[in-house]
């Protein structure tokens, strides 16, 4: 599953939209549209919606070799999140991937996750333009185990890198995933950022075409390649 688009209610539009611009220097999709930008080959909306409730989590995918790199630039413009003191966390080995978190707008937790199975790139100066996509968007489940097993039975996106857990379920594959959580449980690795249900729409190309509900979002998948936004 490849996610090509996330539409995102945040209670800061044009927060997040300067985050995304100033800090992770993505390129606005459209100057005179919504707040809409680019991250790799993904596009990302902020819709406002100041009652949303909850915070977000995004990760995005960069190549594996250029991890220490992205640390460093990272470092430059954003505040690390660290784990027992360490700016690098290695995923379990299911995942083989390690990732780096940050803080970003309005209480969201943002991730750069380098996954061992995809192109490995080539060690160098690292810009916004390595990005490759977004990776994993968190949601919330009514039932994270039952939402997995519908979205694997209906959708053909199964679960990844283990049995779907009471409260944590990852669905899609390598190249994109839904990261399911059950409403009230926080995003790793802070102990005060919470999920909370959202009205998010996920587009990805791969599974069973058509709309899934997932709670108050919506998984979208469709045969090939995403023909929304692009630039003008």
């Amino acid at each position: 599953m490849r996610i090509t688009h996330v539409s995102l209610p945040v209670r800061a539009a044009d927060e997040w939209l300067a985050f995304f611009s100033d800090v992770l220097g993505a390129p606005r999709a459209r100057p005179d549209a919504s707040p809409t930008v680019h991250v790799g080959t993904s596009t990302v909306d902020f819709r406002q919606d100041a009652g949303q409730q909850g915070d977000h989590h995004l990760a995005f995918a960069i190549p594996e070799a250029q991890l220490d790199e992205a640390k460093e630039w990272l470092d430059r413009r954003a505040a690390l999140l660290l784990v027992d003191g360490a700016d690098e966390v290695e995923c379990s080995p299911a995942w083989d991937a390690h990732s780096v978190y940050f803080d970003g707008p309005d209480g969201s937790v943002l991730e750069f996750i380098a996954r061992r199975a995809l192109p490995h790139g080539v060690p160098g100066p690292f810009t916004a333009s390595d990005i490759v996509d977004v990776s994993e968007v968190g949601m919330t489940a009514p039932s994270v185990p039952a939402t997995a097993r519908d979205l694997s039975t209906s959708a053909g996106v199964g679960p990844y890198g283990g049995e779907p857990g009471p409260t944590f379920a990852p669905v899609g594959t390598v190249e994109g995933l839904l990261i399911l959580v059950a409403e009230g449980r926080t995003w790793f690795p802070t102990d005060d950022r919470t999920a909370a249900a959202s009205a998010i729409a996920v587009h990805a190309v791969g599974g069973r075409p058509g709309r899934y509900g997932i709670g108050g979002s919506t998984l979208i998948l469709t045969p090939g390649d995403w023909e929304g936004l692009r630039e003008e």
